[in-house]
């Protein structure tokens, strides 16, 4: 257990063993298309002066409306301010051979989570805390099978964020972990080879559980519910196949506009393989036009990604 991990078990902050899953495999960008050449009519040559003028640069998104903004806060605070009230934020998870760079936990934290101090009061995370009572010997099972499964994230996926619920606590927005009953333990160890199926939809079990709860203690109040994990379970169309690992169908239903599925990409983050591009904003997203600050894509009344102004490698 990383010792950052530790230290907080014993300050209180979480309990028991922490555990956090990899929903997506790091991608990098996807080729851009050849440029379309113009055939030359060699019986009359162009003058300089009756040559085409220059193309104008496209924006950065085809087929979708999007916004530039100076930062990923100030595109965020965009969305706060129509007063919804769960914003589901999903990213990528960090991986060991992906590149070195401030990962998305990271810059959601230092960044945009102080523009909801005085505005969310909670705060659920996708970190799965056993509960203690469900046996040692099943724990430490299930516990063995996550972390095959865990095993390409980067190594500082779970002290981030376990960093992440501190510094919410330190705003005043109540942080909350996933904390699995027995039965659910038992569907993942009768699972067999679909485990990492059976983890995955019991985070949205679970995630989906805590928004009714929040909700109905909620009910007539302006209250704001943030949600911060992998961007699968945040969506409200999910992929064929995976409805069972979104909370996001439920959720949009319940609240419409008023529910939100915010992607948060890192553009250096984006490969071109299967797992990226069935991202609804895959294709439309184009990263070789995105120059500075950050950019918010709309896809829906209840869904969005907001791709990260492009940093500096991390010496």
């Amino acid at each position: 257990m990383p010792p950052m991990v530790r230290k907080a078990l014993r300050a209180g902050t979480f309990s028991s063993s922490v555990l956090v899953l990899s929903m997506l495999a790091s991608c990098k960008s996807p080729p851009s298309p050849p440029a379309e050449t113009v055939p030359s009519t060699p019986s009359a040559p162009v003058s300089v002066a009756a040559s085409a003028p220059p193309p104008t640069v496209a924006g950065p998104c085809e087929g979708a409306p999007c916004e530039v903004f100076p930062s990923a806060e100030a595109a965020v605070q965009k969305l706060l301010d129509t007063k919804p009230r769960i914003m589901a934020f999903g990213e990528s998870h960090a991986q060991k051979d992906g590149p070195k760079l401030p990962s998305t936990t990271k810059r959601f934290t230092e960044g945009m989570l102080p523009l909801f101090k005085g505005k969310a009061t909670d705060l659920l995370i996708e970190l799965w805390v056993a509960n203690g009572s469900c046996g040692k010997a099943t724990e430490q099972k299930v516990a063995t099978q996550q972390k095959a499964v865990a095993a390409p994230q980067a190594e500082t996926n779970q002290n981030e964020f376990v960093t992440l619920g501190n510094v919410a606590k330190g705003l005043g927005v109540r942080p909350h972990v996933l904390v699995p009953p027995c039965d659910e333990y038992a569907k993942i160890l009768d699972a067999g080879a679909g485990d990492v199926d059976a983890m995955l939809q019991m985070i949205a079990r679970l995630t989906a559980n805590d928004m009714r709860t929040f909700l109905e203690k909620t009910e007539g109040k302006e209250s704001l519910l943030l949600a911060y994990g992998g961007a699968l379970h945040n969506d409200v169309t999910p992929k064929k196949g995976h409805e069972a690992w979104s909370f996001g169908p439920e959720m949009e239903k319940k609240l419409g506009a008023k529910y939100m599925e915010i992607d948060l990409v890192a553009p250096e983050g984006i490969r071109d393989t299967p797992a990226w591009q069935g991202l609804a904003w895959y294709g439309k997203y184009k990263p070789e036009r995105h120059t500075q600050g950050a950019v918010l894509m709309t896809l829906g009344p209840s869904s969005y990604a907001v791709f990260l102004p492009k940093s500096a490698p991390v010496p």
